[in-house]
């Protein structure tokens, strides 16, 4: 056999060199993709970002300790608590009142029939979007036990500047306390045919929106009952040397509002909740040649919210981050109690939960009084 020529030989190497370079370089690709591909998956995990919320505002969810060790959750307005779960995605509320009622495999064939926790947790975010109070900011904490909250009752610390050996650092004005999260028991019992079990195919966004539109609305009328009691929150009736009528149905009163807030050291509000009618009567408002006149722009960023709670005449304005906290103390349960109403052909969805809201800052907020 001939031997080969020196570019043979130099050719048949380059082509070795290059086969191994490729699968080299193709094991590496396909470890790559794999990776990415593993990524991928990781990120399209609810909550993988750290985004719980529904707007793109959220973070992480701030996880506690109560005095007893018990974990506590400490959610934003755009948290949200069934992140908390994982059981949660393919499941129908509706589907399940129907096969708990008509009879199922996947629910009980008699006496009280319970949604997960997870999606018990989904039917409180409901209530949470649709309440006045969290939507306006107030900050939600899931707890399992009473809890003790910080209240502040008076003014801000005094900071001192302080000189060398002098005896010059005095005792703030300071009253701090607390407040006794331990929410009573709202329950709601709804009566559900055998025929509308049946026949309705929109069951479960029926069911939601009446549990978490009732709950809210309950809620909602809870604090603002406190809200309206408090002496701490200061007013159009306390702000001034003599009581000022500040109409919260017109846009100009609104704002001579804001200025006696931040007399109070209050900063711009972020929201305002009002009487509809208020509302309604604020974004009525026209100038002397027919436009309209609309929100001032120093209040371009103040969010406006309803509540048919609230009383003509009457709406509260300011920073409800700070001022609210609402108490979630137990999950939200719902049971399906078949025949509750045998004459009448009817089931029973019972909705409970222990929820409340609490004033901790009572001076982050300022009460606008058309009627002082």
């Amino acid at each position: 056999m001939e031997n080969k020529s020196e570019l043979v030989v130099l050719m048949e190497d380059m082509g070795d060199a290059f086969k191994k370079f490729r699968e080299k370089h193709d094991s590496k690709v396909a470890d790559l993709e794999n990776a990415i591909t593993s990524i991928e998956k990781k990120m399209g995990r609810p909550g993988a970002t750290g985004d719980f919320g529904l707007d793109g505002a959220g973070s992480t969810l701030q996880i506690g300790k109560t005095t007893k060790g018990a974990e506590c959750y400490l959610l934003q307005k755009s948290q949200r608590i069934s992140m908390r779960n994982a059981e949660r995605e393919g499941f129908d509320l509706g589907e399940f009142v129907k096969d708990s009622i008509v009879g199922s495999r996947k629910a009980m064939g008699s006496g009280p029939a319970l949604v997960p926790i997870g999606i018990a947790d989904q039917v409180i975010d409901t209530v949470r979007e649709q309440s006045a109070i969290t939507q306006a900011g107030a900050q939600t904490l899931v707890i399992d036990n009473p809890t003790n909250l910080a209240r502040i009752l008076g003014n801000d610390p005094d900071v001192i500047q302080h000189t060398e050996n002098v005896d010059d650092i005095t005792e703030s004005d300071i009253d701090l306390g607390y407040v006794t999260a331990n929410p009573k028991l709202l329950a709601a019992v709804i009566p559900i045919s055998e025929e509308l079990v049946q026949d309705s195919p929109n069951l479960n966004q029926v069911i939601q929106l009446a549990v978490a539109g009732s709950f809210a609305e309950k809620l909602d009328a809870l604090i603002f009952e406190k809200l309206m009691a408090d002496a701490g929150i200061t007013s159009s009736a306390t702000a001034y040397a003599a009581a000022v009528a500040q109409d919260p149905a017109l846009w100009e009163d609104v704002l001579a509002a804001v200025g006696g807030a931040m007399a109070y050291k209050q900063g711009v509000p972020s929201a305002i909740i009002s009487a509809p009618a208020d509302f309604i009567g604020r974004a009525s408002q026209k100038s002397s040649s027919g436009g309209w006149l609309g929100k001032p722009p120093a209040l371009a960023q103040m969010a406006e919210y309803t509540a048919t709670a609230l009383p003509a005449g009457t709406a509260f304005l300011g920073d409800f981050a700070k001022a609210i906290i609402v108490a979630v103390r137990s999950d939200l349960r719902l049971e399906v109690v078949r025949w509750k109403n045998a004459g009448k052909g009817q089931h029973a969805l019972i909705a409970h939960a222990r929820m409340d809201g609490y004033i901790v800052q009572p001076d982050a907020l300022f009460k606008q009084l058309k009627t002082v």
